[in-house]
C-alpha cells in the first residue's frame, strides 16, 4: 500500500506541476494581452486628446480672428459716421440747428439742477438719520433703521461726489462703509430675531 500511495502522490504532484505550468502560461498570456490593450488605449486616448486640443485651438483662433475683424469693421463704420456727421454739420446749417434742438429736447434735467436735487435729497436723508439716531439712543428698537439710514446717507454722499475724480478714494471708502453697515444691521437683526 505504501508503494501505491507514493505513486498516487507522485501522480498528484505531477498533475499539480502541469496545472501550475499551464496556469503560469495563461497568466503570462493574460498579462501580455493586458499590457498590449492598455498601451493601445493609452495611444488612442492620447491621439483623441491631441485632436481635441488642436480642434479647440483652431476654433479659438477662428473666433478670435472673426471678432477682431468685426471690431475693426465697427470702428471703421463709426469713423465713417463721424466723418459724415462732420461734413453734414459743416455744409448744412439747418442740420446743425435741428441736431442742437433735439439734443436740448431730450436732455432731461440740467446738470446744476440735478446737483441741487442730489444735495437736497442727501440733506433730507441726513436729517432723518439724525432723528433716528436720537430715537435709537432713547430706545434700541430704532437701531436697525438708524444703521440702514446712515448707510443710505453714505450712499447719497457717494452719489453726489461720484464724478469728482479728486474724491474717488473717499467715494470708495464711504461706499464700502455703507455696505458694511448694512451687513452689520442684517446680522444684528438676525441675532435679535433668534
Amino acid at each position: 500500500m505504501k508503494a501505491l500511495a507514493q505513486n498516487e502522490i507522485i501522480a498528484l504532484i505531477a498533475d499539480l506541476n502541469a496545472f501550475a505550468d499551464s496556469a503560469e502560461s495563461l497568466i503570462d498570456t493574460t498579462q501580455t494581452n493586458y499590457d498590449k490593450d492598455k498601451k493601445l488605449l493609452q495611444n488612442r486616448h492620447s491621439n483623441d486628446l491631441s485632436n481635441l486640443d488642436s480642434t479647440y485651438k483652431t476654433n479659438c483662433s477662428s473666433v478670435q480672428s472673426k471678432s477682431k475683424q468685426t471690431i475693426a469693421d465697427a470702428k471703421k463704420i463709426l469713423s465713417e459716421i463721424n466723418k459724415l456727421d462732420e461734413k453734414l454739420s459743416s455744409v448744412d446749417k439747418y442740420y446743425v440747428k435741428t441736431k442742437k434742438k433735439k439734443e436740448e429736447k431730450y436732455k432731461l434735467v440740467d446738470a446744476e439742477k440735478l446737483k441741487k436735487v442730489e444735495l437736497i435729497i442727501s440733506l433730507v436723508v441726513g436729517i432723518v438719520f439724525l432723528v433716528l439716531l436720537v430715537l435709537s439712543i432713547i430706545n434700541v428698537v430704532f437701531l436697525p433703521a438708524t444703521l440702514i439710514l446712515f448707510a443710505l446717507f453714505l450712499f447719497c454722499i457717494c452719489y453726489y461726489y461720484i464724478e469728482d475724480e479728486s474724491k474717488k478714494k473717499m467715494v470708495y471708502i464711504l461706499f464700502g462703509l455703507g455696505v458694511l453697515l448694512i451687513v452689520i444691521e442684517v446680522i444684528y437683526t438676525l441675532v435679535k430675531i433668534s
